[in-house]
């Protein structure tokens, strides 16, 4: 309704482009395209400005440098306003959704900068637990990590990588398997207290019986 409020709106809000009216008889149009451009949300908004009937010495190079893109003469043909609006409303809303994925990325990035740092720290506390542990994943228990009190038990060989009946052979018809199956299938825990398991820690050394405490959790 009033000048003063149109700018009041550029400074509170975002715009695709802003029309400004020259006025004949003063540097209206100039000056507010000026106090514009001395506002951070409108500093890059383009202006078309729409110059009176008449105007022939309409101040180029002035206009282009407070950021004119744009002069429409007046009496301006509705299809051409319409036309070039719409080039730069098109123009900002894919600016827009640029700066959205951006943005989304950014935030992706830092989450997975999280999430590496959170595994490195559960890396590093899975090895230094006190108990022997393993991560085994996929319905055959290929290990992925285990540390190295589990070592300390089961004999140094290779693990990460292999299935479980691969490096285990000898836990054939212990329960072992069958339990570690039993909670990959359906989640759900075990818990086994002083439970006796027989043990080749060496290739060609004799099994050796041990007792041991354990959870398996999914």
């Amino acid at each position: 309704t009033s000048l003063q409020e149109a700018v009041g709106q550029v400074v509170d809000h975002d715009f695709a482009v802003i029309l400004l009216r020259l006025d004949a008889a003063s540097r209206l149009g100039l000056d507010t395209a000026k106090r514009l451009r001395e506002q951070a949300r409108s500093r890059s908004v383009p202006i078309i400005f729409i110059a009176p009937s008449g105007a022939d010495d309409f101040p180029l190079e002035e206009a282009f440098a407070l950021g004119a893109v744009d002069y429409l003469g007046e009496p301006v043909h509705p299809a051409l306003l319409r036309a070039k609006v719409s080039l730069f409303a098109d123009l900002y809303g894919k600016t827009a959704r640029i700066a959205e994925l951006e943005e989304a990325e950014s935030e992706r990035a830092g989450l997975l900068r999280e999430v590496q740092a959170a595994g490195d720290r559960m890396t590093e506390i899975f090895a230094q637990a006190p108990a022997f542990m393993a991560v085994l994943s996929g319905p055959d228990h290929v290990f992925e990590l285990v540390n190295e009190h589990y070592l300390q038990l089961v004999g140094k060989r290779e693990l990460v990588g292999m299935k479980a009946k691969q490096v285990f052979p000898e836990l054939e018809g212990q329960g072992f398997f069958e339990i570690v199956d039993k909670v990959y299938a359906t989640g759900q825990p075990c818990f086994g207290t002083n439970l006796p398991i027989v043990l080749q820690r060496q290739p060609d050394a004799p099994p050796e019986e041990r007792y041991i405490d354990l959870v398996y959790m999914a």
